[in-house]
């Protein structure tokens, strides 16, 4: 028997659905940046990290897999000095001292951004193709690989970090 109570739930439910979907319809699974991305998203709730001490939360910076494009956004945010990728594969901006994020709370990477370069090298080639499924899976396959750039003539270069400076040469990034 359907009753109000959950016949809004099912309505809220789909609409969680179709949100979900139009975001991945609309980005094709993959998130893309530009150089004109808007950059890091400040943070404006509790600290999604329980336990212990030591971190503050201060933004979001994306979700992806290029911890070097993830300390970029990251140096615009006043007070950050660490960055770090939680399990679901999404970044935070940190601030050392006095918060409730704790290391272990980024088991995919957590780092001084001081530490990392702000920029790229070619690790790699990723083909001559506008299709990205060839570079992301080259990418994938190569473990110095942190995104793909693709360069006006429609190649793509495979990315680690480097001493080449951040947002040079690629038209469009994949990451």
């Amino acid at each position: 028997m359907s009753t109000p109570a959950n016949k809004k739930k099912i309505i809220v439910l789909l609409a969680l659905v179709l949100c979900l979907l139009s975001s991945f319809l609309v980005t094709g699974g993959i998130f893309f940046f530009n150089e004109d991305d808007d950059g890091p998203v400040p943070y404006g709730g509790e600290d999604e990290v329980g336990g212990g001490n030591g971190y503050t939360v201060l933004a979001s910076a994306g979700c992806h897999n290029d911890y070097v494009h993830a300390a970029h956004e990251c140096r615009g945010v006043i007070g950050s000095d660490i960055v770090g990728q939680q399990s679901n594969g999404c970044w935070h901006c940190l601030k050392s001292g006095g918060g409730t994020a704790t290391d272990a709370s980024y088991p995919k990477f957590f780092d001084a951004i001081s530490t990392i370069k702000d920029g790229y090298s070619s690790v790699g080639d990723g083909a001559c193709t506008e299709a990205i499924e060839e570079p992301l899976g080259r990418c994938q396959r190569n473990t110095l690989c942190i995104a793909a750039g693709q360069q006006d003539n429609g190649c793509w270069h495979l990315l680690g970090e480097g001493d080449t400076p951040y947002g040079t040469y690629y038209k469009r990034y994949i990451r």
